[in-house]
C-alpha cells in the first residue's frame, strides 16, 4: 500500500503529499477515488460539493475529519489544471482586498494593485460560462468561504475607493464585482458613479432598474442602492412597485423583502400612515406565506 497522509497534514498543507498518498488516505477512510471518477464528478460540481459527496461515506475523525475538502481542492488542481477552483479565486481575491485596503491607507503602490487585479481577473477569465455569464455556482462556493468581515469589505470597497479619490481602481474593482455577481451589473457602478460626482445620472439609472413591472433580484438591489444613497423617494416608488408585483405573482418571500425595505423607508420619512397600512398588508402577506409554506415553522427573517 502506498504511504498515506500523516497527522501533520493540516500544518504542512496537503499539497506537499503525493497524489498516491492522498488517494490511499481517502481509501483508508472510506472513499474510493481515481482520476476518471473525479473528472466525471467535476462535470457538475466544484471541489466543495465533491467533498460533501465524499463526506457521506467518510470515516475519518480528529485531524482527518476535514481532509476531504482539502483533498478535493488539491486533486482538482493536479488533474484539472486548466480549470480554476473557487479556492484559487478566493486566494486571488483576498490578495486584492488586502492591497486595496492598503491603497486606501496610502500604503500600496499602483503597480502592486495592478498586478493583484490582473491575477484575479485572469482567474475569472478561466471560469466556465453559462448563458453568457460566468458560472454562478463557482463564485457562490468561493464566497461561502469568505469571512463576513471580508464580504462586507468587498461590498463597500468600490464606493470607498471612489470617495478616497482612487477613481480608476474603483471602476476596475467594480467591473470585477459585477463579473462575479452579475445581478449587480450596473447597480454597483451606479453607486461608484454617485461617489465620483455623477449622482444624478446614477440615480436615473437605478430608477430605470426599478421601473420594470417584472420583479427580479436586480430590482431589489437597485432599491437597496437608492436607500444607501439616501434617495428615499425613488427608493419608495421602486419598492412599492416591487411589492405590488410580488403580491400579484404570489411571490411571498419577495413581498416580505419589499415590506422590510418599505418599513425602513416609511420610518425614515416619518410617514406613520403609510407604515400602519404596510403593517396590515404585511400581516396578510405573512398569512399567505404561512399557508403556501406550512413547512416553515418560524417567521421569515430578513
Amino acid at each position: 500500500m502506498s504511504d498515506r497522509v500523516d497527522k501533520g497534514w493540516a500544518e504542512k498543507g496537503l499539497g506537499s503529499y503525493s497524489t498516491e498518498a492522498i488517494l490511499a488516505t481517502l481509501q483508508h477512510y472510506g472513499i474510493q477515488a481515481d482520476e476518471t471518477t473525479f473528472r466525471a464528478m467535476a462535470e457538475d460540481a466544484y471541489p466543495l460539493r465533491i467533498a460533501f459527496r465524499w463526506m457521506e461515506a467518510w470515516k475519518g475523525t480528529g485531524q482527518f475529519a476535514r481532509l476531504p475538502g482539502s483533498a478535493a481542492e488539491v486533486l482538482w488542481r493536479r488533474w484539472l489544471p486548466d480549470r480554476p477552483t473557487p479556492g484559487e479565486f478566493l486566494e486571488a481575491l483576498s490578495g486584492v482586498l488586502v492591497l486595496l485596503g492598503r491603497l486606501l491607507g496610502g500604503k500600496a503602490a499602483a503597480a502592486e494593485v495592478d498586478e493583484a487585479l490582473e491575477n484575479v481577473e485572469a482567474v475569472c477569465a478561466r471560469v466556465p460560462e453559462q448563458d453568457g455569464v460566468r458560472d454562478g455556482r463557482f463564485f457562490e462556493e468561493a464566497f461561502s468561504f469568505l469571512p463576513r468581515q471580508q464580504m462586507e469589505a468587498f461590498d463597500a470597497l468600490g464606493e470607498a475607493l471612489a470617495k478616497a479619490g482612487h477613481a480608476e481602481a474603483a471602476k476596475r474593482f467594480t467591473r470585477l464585482e459585477e463579473t462575479v455577481l452579475p445581478e449587480r451589473v450596473g447597480i454597483a457602478t451606479a453607486v461608484v458613479r454617485a461617489a465620483l460626482g455623477e449622482r444624478a445620472a446614477a440615480v436615473d439609472y437605478l430608477k430605470e432598474v426599478t421601473s420594470p413591472r417584472q420583479p427580479s433580484p436586480r430590482h431589489v438591489f437597485a432599491v437597496d442602492a437608492l436607500i444607501h444613497l439616501n434617495e428615499l423617494t425613488p427608493a419608495r416608488e421602486g419598492a412599492e412597485a416591487l411589492l405590488d408585483e410580488a403580491e400579484k405573482a404570489e411571490d411571498w418571500h419577495l413581498a416580505m423583502d419589499a415590506c422590510a425595505r418599505l418599513d425602513h423607508i416609511y420610518t425614515q420619512q416619518g410617514d406613520r400612515a403609510a407604515r400602519q397600512a404596510l403593517g396590515e398588508r404585511a400581516a396578510h402577506i405573512e398569512a399567505a406565506h404561512a399557508k403556501a409554506h406550512p413547512e416553515h415553522l418560524h417567521p421569515h427573517k430578513h
